[in-house]
C-alpha cells in the first residue's frame, strides 16, 4: 500500500490546506493524473509525492482524518515535470492563490476532458494516429505582452494565446514536452508549457501592464514566473525591454540605457492655455508645417471617448455610474452617450442636472474623439484614422497607417498592428513627429507606479518620433519630463530608486494589497475593520517586521454594484508574509504588488 498526497485541479482558497493525503493500492507516478473523491465529487488530480506505508505509520497515526483511496489513474505517465510542479508550488506560495488552479494552468484542458483518447509510452506520445518521439532540442521562449502576437506569423514557430482551441492547445503541449519545436512565441499561458530543454527566455517591454494578471484569478505577474521558470530550468533570461524595470535596473544599469533613441524632445507648457482648447499655438504651428510639408503626426492621448467629464455648471454635479463609484465618460459616435469602462453600463447624456435639475451641463476635458473632431476641424481635408478600444481592427491596418496625415492613439498604437513590434527590434521612426496631448492625467494616477509607467510609456512614443516629439504639461519641472527632455534615462532611475527607498516602496519591500467587497456598504466595511484589527493585533503581539495601514475604501468605492475596501501591508521578510496571510480569510483578495 502506498500513501499519496495530492492536489485537485480545483479552487482551494487559501489559508486552507492545499495538498490532501489518499492510499493507493499501486505505486504512482508524481506528476501523473489521478481522480480524487472530495465531498462527494470527483476531481482530476496531480500526484506530488507518493510512498510506502511503512515509511509513513507515524505520521498516519497522527493524522486527525481518515484516509481515502485514490479513485483511479487517469494517465499513470508523469503529466507534469517535476520543475513545472515546483513552479507552480512557488506561483501559489509566492501569489498566495490556490494551488490546484495554478496547476490546472499547466494541464490542458483537452487532456482532462479526453484522457481515454491520449496514451503516453516510453517517450512517445500519440494522438490519434499520429506519434510524437521525444527530442532533445534547444527550445527559446519568446514571451510577448498580451495581443501583440496575434497577428505575428512565423513558419517555424509555435504561437501560444488565449485563441487556441483547446484541442489546438494541447497539440502543442505534445510537440513542446517532445521537443519537436525550437522556437515558441507567447503571452503569460506559454509560461505553462511543457519544456523538456529549456535554454532561453526572451521577454519583451516586462513594464507592459498586460503582463500582469490582474482580471483574472489567480493574480500574477509573468515576468517574475518567467524569471522563476529560468531559474528552475537554468534557461537564460534575455530582456529586450525597450526600458527596463526598477529591479532590472539595479541589476544591469546601463545596458539598457545604451540603446535610447537621440529624439529632439519639446516640453510644451499649458499654463497659458485658453479654457476649452486642446492645443497649444505651438503645437497648432507644428501640425500645420507637418500638413504642408506632407509629414505623418501621431497624437497621443490616453483617453478614449468625446471628453471625460460631464459636469453641472451650477453644482458642480458630474454624472456617475449606477454600479460603480466612478464617473463615466462622454462618448460620441452618432449619437452621444455615457458609458462606464468597468461595467460597461451605457446611458443617454442628460439634459438637466440630476442632483439640482438644472440645465446648465458642460463637457470638460477630452479624449480621443474629441482630438480627432478638431483635427478634422482644422484640416478638412487631412487623413485622419483613430486608434483606441473603440476602434475596429482591419486585415490591411499597416496600409491604412500608411496613408494617413494624422494618427490619433491611446496606447493602443502598441498594439494595433503586427509592424509595430518585431522579433529583434523596435519601431522606430515611424513618424516624423509625435505629441503627448495630456500625459499628466498618467502622471498624477493615485498610484505609486504612476511615474514610472507614464515614463515607459513616454519613451515607447519618443522612439515612434523620426524627428520631434512633444510633450504638453502643466508640469515641466517633473522628473519624468525632465529627465526625457535631457535624455538622461539613468536621472529619471536614480531618483525615483531613491524616492521608493525612503517611502519602503518595492522593489526595496514586498507590498501586499488585501481588498474585501460586498454588495452592503457596511458590511463591507465591517469586514474590513475586523480584519484590521486582527492583523495589527497579531503584528503587535509577535512583534512582526512589517507595517499595516489602516483600512480604507479602495480607489473605486464601488465596481459592478458591489462596495470595496482595502488594507494595504509591507512586508518585511517571506516568513512574516506567510504567517501574516494565514490569518486573512478565503473570501479577501490578495494582491501583491510589484
Amino acid at each position: 500500500m502506498f500513501l499519496i498526497k495530492a492536489t485537485p485541479l480545483t479552487n482551494i482558497p487559501r489559508p486552507n490546506n492545499q495538498e490532501m493525503s489518499f492510499f493507493s493500492a499501486r505505486k504512482l507516478n508524481i506528476g501523473s493524473l489521478a481522480e480524487i473523491k472530495m465531498r462527494n465529487k470527483k476531481y482530476p488530480s496531480i500526484v506530488l509525492e507518493c510512498d510506502t506505508i511503512k515509511h509513513q505509520k507515524s505520521s498516519i497515526r497522527q493524522a486527525t482524518f481518515l484516509l481515502k483511496p485514490i479513485e483511479y489513474s487517469i494517465i499513470d505517465e508523469p503529466v507534469l515535470f517535476p520543475y513545472q510542479i515546483e513552479l507552480a508550488k512557488w506561483i501559489s506560495e509566492y501569489y498566495f492563490a490556490s494551488f490546484g488552479l495554478i496547476l490546472k494552468k499547466f494541464v490542458p484542458q483537452y487532456l482532462i476532458k479526453n484522457p481515454d483518447k491520449f496514451a503516453f509510452e516510453n517517450s512517445k506520445f500519440t494522438i490519434g494516429n499520429s506519434t510524437y518521439n521525444s527530442k532533445n532540442t534547444e527550445q527559446v521562449l519568446y514571451l510577448y505582452p498580451m495581443k501583440y502576437v496575434s497577428s505575428l506569423s512565423y513558419e517555424s514557430e509555435i504561437e501560444i494565446t488565449s485563441l487556441l482551441s483547446l484541442k489546438k492547445e494541447f497539440e502543442l503541449f505534445l510537440k513542446i514536452r517532445n521537443g519537436e519545436i525550437s522556437e515558441i512565441r507567447g503571452v503569460k499561458s506559454a509560461l505553462f508549457a511543457p519544456y523538456n530543454n529549456l535554454k532561453k527566455i526572451v521577454i519583451y517591454e516586462e513594464l507592459d501592464q498586460s503582463h500582469i494578471s490582474w482580471n483574472q484569478k489567480p493574480h500574477y505577474s509573468a515576468i517574475s514566473v518567467a524569471k522563476k521558470l529560468a531559474k528552475l530550468t537554468g534557461a537564460k533570461i534575455e530582456n529586450k525591454s525597450s526600458i527596463p524595470s526598477l529591479s532590472s535596473y539595479l541589476i544591469t544599469t546601463n545596458n539598457f540605457l545604451n540603446k535610447v533613441k537621440n529624439t529632439n524632445i519639446e516640453l510644451v507648457s499649458l499654463k497659458n492655455l485658453p479654457y476649452g482648447d486642446i492645443f497649444t499655438r505651438k503645437v497648432i504651428d507644428i501640425l500645420n508645417k507637418s500638413y504642408k510639408q506632407g509629414k505623418k503626426v501621431l497624437l497621443y492621448i490616453n483617453r478614449r471617448g468625446y471628453s471625460r467629464l460631464v459636469v453641472c455648471c451650477d453644482c458642480g454635479f458630474m454624472p456617475q455610474c449606477i454600479n460603480c463609484s466612478i464617473t463615466i465618460t462622454y462618448h460620441k459616435v452618432s449619437k452621444p452617450y455615457l458609458l462606464c469602462h468597468y461595467c460597461l453600463y451605457k446611458t443617454d447624456v442628460p439634459k438637466i442636472c440630476d442632483k439640482c435639475g438644472y440645465h446648465n451641463l458642460g463637457i470638460f476635458g477630452f479624449g480621443t474623439q474629441q482630438v480627432e473632431q478638431k483635427i478634422k476641424q482644422l484640416f478638412p481635408k487631412a487623413n485622419v484614422l483613430r486608434i483606441d478600444s473603440d476602434t475596429k481592427k482591419t486585415n490591411n491596418e499597416q496600409q491604412i497607417m500608411n496613408n494617413e496625415n494624422f494618427i490619433i492613439a491611446t496606447i493602443a498604437i502598441f498594439k494595433f498592428s503586427d509592424f509595430l513590434l518585431k522579433a529583434d527590434q523596435h519601431m522606430f521612426g515611424k513618424f516624423d513627429t509625435v505629441i503627448a496631448l495630456a500625459p499628466d492625467l498618467e502622471l498624477n494616477f493615485p498610484d505609486y507606479n504612476a511615474s514610472l509607467y507614464t515614463f515607459f510609456n513616454l519613451s515607447r512614443l519618443k522612439n515612434l518620433a523620426e524627428n520631434n516629439f512633444l510633450i504638453q504639461t502643466y508640469a515641466d519641472e517633473n522628473i519624468v519630463y525632465s529627465s526625457l527632455e535631457k535624455n538622461n534615462y539613468k536621472l529619471f532611475y536614480d531618483n525615483e530608486l531613491k524616492e521608493r527607498e525612503k517611502l519602503n516602496y518595492p522593489p526595496f519591500t514586498e507590498m501586499i494589497k488585501l481588498t474585501f467587497s460586498h454588495k452592503s456598504e457596511e458590511k463591507a466595511r465591517n469586514e474590513a475593520k475586523v480584519l484590521y484589527k486582527k492583523l495589527e493585533y497579531i503584528k503587535n503581539k509577535k512583534k512582526l517586521n512589517t507595517k499595516i495601514f489602516d483600512f480604507m475604501p479602495a480607489l473605486i468605492y464601488k465596481l459592478k454594484g458591489r462596495f470595496r475596501y482595502e488594507i494595504i501591508i509591507k512586508i518585511g521578510s517571506k516568513d512574516v508574509k506567510k504567517y501574516l496571510l494565514g490569518f486573512v480569510p478565503s473570501n479577501w483578495e490578495v494582491n501583491i504588488l510589484e
